[in-house]
C-alpha cells in the first residue's frame, strides 16, 4: 500500500518530471515490480522500480513526501510490499527500527523508516485478513500520517 503524490504509470516509467500536484494513488506490490528470473527467488525487479527509487530519493532528500505502508503478506508471483519496500530502503543506504507499537483497529506497527520527507511503516499481520485490515483502516492511517 503506498500513499504518494504522483501518479502509478509516471512512478513505473520514471520517463517524466513527478510532479507534486498529480492525485493520491494507492496500489499494492503487484503493481510495483516483478522478479527478475523465477518467481521464486523473491528477487525485485529494479527496473520496474526505478520511478520508485527516484522518488524515493528526492523525499529522503527532503524534497517530496513519500509515505509506504505495508502487511508482511507475501503473494506468490510478484514481488510483496514488503520487499518493494526493503529494496527502496537498501538502495538508500537505510536501516528500518525494530518497533511494537499499537496502533486503533488493531493493528501493530512493527518496524518503520524515516528519511527526510520518506517514511515507510512496516505492520504486522501475513494473511488476507491481516492485508484487508490494513486496507479498511486505511483512513486513519492517512490522517495519522499525511499532511
Amino acid at each position: 500500500m503506498f500513499c504518494f503524490w504522483f501518479a502509478a504509470s509516471v512512478a513505473r516509467s520514471g520517463e517524466r518530471a513527478i510532479s507534486p500536484n498529480e492525485p493520491v494513488r494507492l496500489f499494492n506490490g503487484k503493481d510495483l515490480a516483478g522478479y527478475t528470473v523465477e518467481p521464486g527467488s523473491r528477487e525485485v525487479n529494479s527496473a520496474n522500480m526505478e520511478g520508485f527509487l527516484k522518488f524515493a530519493r528526492a523525499a529522503a532528500q527532503g524534497g517530496k513526501r513519500m509515505i509506504i505502508s505495508h502487511s508482511q503478506q507475501r503473494p506468490d508471483g510478484y514481488a510483496s510490499t514488503t520487499e518493494t519496500a526493503d529494496y527502496l530502503i537498501t538502495q538508500l543506504g537505510g536501516e528500518r527500527e525494530i518497533m511494537a507499537e499499537s496502533w486503533p483497529s488493531g493493528l501493530k506497527l512493527l518496524s518503520r523508516f524515516r528519511k527526510g520527507g520518506l517514511e515507510i511503516y512496516g505492520l504486522a499481520g501475513d494473511t488476507a485478513a491481516d492485508h484487508m485490515k490494513h486496507l479498511q483502516n486505511l483512513s486513519g492511517f492517512l490522517v495519522r500520517n499525511c499532511e
